[in-house]
């Protein structure tokens, strides 16, 4: 399997960011905190309007006793309002949720060998361009002939049959030769409503839910084949 860097170079540069940065670690680490900060994200689409300020203080209310609230709170509102536009907004949205996957997945695996944004050659001796699948995050350990690969969605209404097709041959043409190989769909929303969505694509029951509620869960050992 052979992993090369895709993707648009704006959004790319967002990884680097470090409101980005700052927010993707809080949904990381501050695990009390994730499903509110994770349903203001979800929630508030493009600049900030009327109801974020309502957002902003009802997730006060849920972080108190936090002993970090305060600045998670400073850290959400600088993530919005230090976007240029509501377009960099939510592409800020989108990246928060694959850097918080690639934050969580990277550190089994060597920096060449984990990837965000990148073209997947999954066949056994891929060359050609026919070969290749764009997905958010793919991860490959040559050594252990184990890895994953996901695609991250704000919404789950926003996971289309393509991305999951897109997932399931990665899985497939790795069969040949793979020890164990993971593939799902990451969204700010719970596992259950992903699960909902990919239960009305009819998605290969090999592609695994994972909402706010799971995250976690991406970092259990890879099962074999």
């Amino acid at each position: 399997m052979h992993l090369r860097r895709a993707g648009n170079a704006a959004y790319q540069q967002l990884a680097v960011d470090s409101d980005v940065i700052t927010v993707a670690r809080i949904l990381v680490q501050e695990i009390d905190a994730r499903g509110p900060v994770a349903a203001v994200i979800r929630g508030q689409v493009g600049k900030p309007s009327t109801d974020f300020a309502t957002m902003m203080k009802g997730l006060a209310i849920r972080l108190s006793g936090n002993t970090q609230s305060q600045f998670i709170l400073s850290a959400l509102q600088a993530f919005y309002d230090n976007a240029q536009s509501s377009d960099e907004v939510n592409m800020r949205r989108g990246m928060v949720l694959e850097l918080a996957t690639y934050l969580l997945i990277s550190k089994y695996y060597l920096p060449q060998e984990c990837m965000m944004q990148c073209h997947v050659y999954a066949q056994h001796n891929a060359s050609r361009r026919v070969n290749m699948k764009e997905v958010d995050i793919c991860a490959w350990n040559a050594e252990a002939f184990t890895g994953e690969a996901y695609e991250c969605k704000t919404k789950p209404y926003h996971i289309f049959k393509e991305d999951c097709d897109s997932l399931v041959a990665i899985q497939v043409e790795s069969e040949a030769y793979a020890e164990g190989f993971r593939i799902g769909v990451v969204s700010y929303d719970s596992t259950t409503e992903v699960e909902k969505r990919l239960d009305a694509l009819s998605a290969d029951a090999r592609l695994l839910p994972f909402g706010w509620d799971s995250l976690d869960d991406l970092t259990d050992p890879i099962g074999a084949n």
